[in-house]
This record gives structure tokens, C-alpha cells and sequence, in this order.
């Protein structure tokens, strides 16, 4: 019997856009000063997180 449980990529991928929502909620107390972690890096991210899993599992 196959067992469908969230793991790896998926999980990763689901913790980031959680990351993003949390961010987002702090405003502008939200600065960091590292360009990898603002919000526009995160969503980037997201983004390409999001794409790369739909690729892979539609092929």
C-alpha cells in the first residue's frame, strides 16, 4: 500500500512560503541587511521553489 506523506523538497518548499508569510507579518520591523533575506529574495525563492516542484512532478 503506497503511503502519501509530505517530505524532502515538498516540505522545504511549503516551510519557505510559511517563512514568507511570517516575515511579511513582522512589516517594516522586517529589515535585514543581507540581500539574500529580504522579502524580494524570499519571494524569488517561492517562486522558483514553486516552479521546480510542478516541473517535477508533471514530468
Amino acid at each position: 500500500m503506497a503511503v502519501n506523506t509530505e517530505s524532502g523538497n515538498a516540505k522545504n518548499a511549503a516551510n519557505v512560503s510559511k517563512l514568507l508569510v511570517d516575515v511579511k507579518s513582522f512589516g517594516s520591523a522586517f529589515d535585514p541587511s543581507a540581500d539574500e533575506i529580504k522579502i524580494a529574495a524570499l519571494e524569488a525563492l517561492n517562486t522558483n521553489l514553486n516552479v521546480s516542484l510542478t516541473l517535477v512532478r508533471d514530468t
